[in-house]
Parts: C-alpha cells; sequence; structure tokens
C-alpha cells in the first residue's frame, strides 16, 4: 500500500514543529490501527490516492522513506485538523513551515489534493502569516465561484470563514451543510474505492466537510 510520512512528523523533518510529536503520523490508503514498534507509536490517516502526494526521499543511512514535501504537508495538516490539535496548533506550525514553500511546489501539491475547501483555509492561514503572495497562488488555484466555508469544519457555521472568492480572506459568512440522503451516497459510489456504502458515507461527509 502507498504511504508516507505525513502531517506534524513530516513538518517536523522540516524543522517546523514547535511542540515535539509523541507520534509517528503517517498516510495510507486503508484503516489500520495504531502500532507501537518499541518506543515508536506510529498513527495512521486513510487518504483517498496518497500515491497522488507530493513526496520527497531524502537520502539517509536507513531504509528510505517518502515524505510530504512541505506545501503538501501544510494542505494534508489543514485537511486533518480536527484529528491533531484543531487550526491554532495547523496555523502555529505552519508559521515555522512556509519558509519551505517554494511557489511551483505549492501548485503541484495543489493540484494533487484537488480540494477546494482545504486550500481556502490554507489560503486564509498563510495570509494571517504574512504570506501574501502565496496566498495569492493559492486564490489563483481554486474555482471562479466558490462559498465560503468555516475555517474549523467542527465549528458551528457562525464561525470564522476561510472565504478567498474576492481576494478578502477572512470574510463572515454563514455556511450550513445540508444532511446526506441516501441517493447523495449512491451517487458519490462509483467515485470511490471503498467497498461498503458507510464507508462511502464517510467518504462523502469528510469531502463536504474538507
Amino acid at each position: 500500500h502507498p504511504y508516507y510520512l505525513a502531517l506534524q512528523s513530516a513538518a517536523e523533518t522540516y524543522n517546523a514543529a514547535p511542540q515535539a510529536v509523541q507520534i509517528t503520523q503517517v498516510i495510507t490508503d486503508v484503516p489500520r490501527r495504531e502500532i507501537s514498534l518499541g518506543r515508536v507509536r506510529i498513527r495512521f490517516f486513510v487518504k483517498c490516492r496518497p500515491e497522488r502526494t507530493p513526496v520527497q526521499q531524502p537520502a539517509t543511512p536507513y531504509a528510505p522513506i517518502r515524505i510530504s514535501t512541505p506545501e503538501a504537508t501544510a494542505l494534508d495538516l489543514v485537511r486533518y485538523a480536527s484529528r491533531i490539535g484543531g487550526m491554532s496548533r495547523v496555523q502555529e506550525t505552519l508559521r515555522s513551515l512556509l519558509p519551505a514553500f517554494r511557489v511551483p511546489a505549492l501548485k503541484r501539491a495543489l493540484d494533487a489534493e484537488g480540494i477546494p475547501a482545504v486550500a481556502q483555509r490554507l489560503g486564509y492561514l498563510i495570509d494571517q502569516e504574512g504570506g501574501a503572495p502565496l496566498a495569492e497562488i493559492v486564490h489563483r488555484w481554486l474555482p471562479s465561484r466558490i462559498a465560503g466555508v468555516p475555517l474549523e469544519p467542527s465549528k458551528q457555521p457562525l464561525t470564522e470563514t476561510a472565504h478567498l472568492a474576492t481576494g478578502v480572506y477572512g470574510s463572515l459568512k454563514t455556511v450550513i451543510m445540508n444532511p446526506l440522503t441516501r441517493q447523495d451516497v449512491l451517487a458519490h459510489q462509483p467515485i470511490v474505492p471503498w467497498p461498503s456504502q458507510r464507508q462511502v458515507e464517510q467518504d462523502l461527509l469528510l469531502s463536504r466537510a474538507m
């Protein structure tokens, strides 16, 4: 199965983890239980088609390992924010990660992720950290017509939103997610690899939330 070192573990390799990372975080394509190897704990996060994510494979004297690029790491941090300590911790990590960003690599990471709402949130955070030129790259990548999204998907609709459609980052806009129907799940099923409708439903919920 495809996999790569991700999230705060990847950020740590770029000297961008403000806090010590206690658990090694890995993204793969199937659900796996957390495992322990001696003193090392590995937690797995699931992503559809992780092989599309841009990675680097630094030369080491040990077994080679794939690590998400700084730009892809930032997108993953935003996507999985609710599972790694919230958006405030993501912003703290992003602050140290931004100097490693490169424009061509950011474009590749955005194309690989392909989720406008995740890009909106990242663009907002980049802008908040004074990275206006990079935030503009995100803005140009987005579709011409988009809606505002809550900065944190788990928050209530009246929270701060990341809205890049007009170039105004952080516009306050109400966003309400409609409940899923069986027809929604069935329509989504042909485009995802999951065998059960429960997994399809979770994938669709994640897609809408992100």
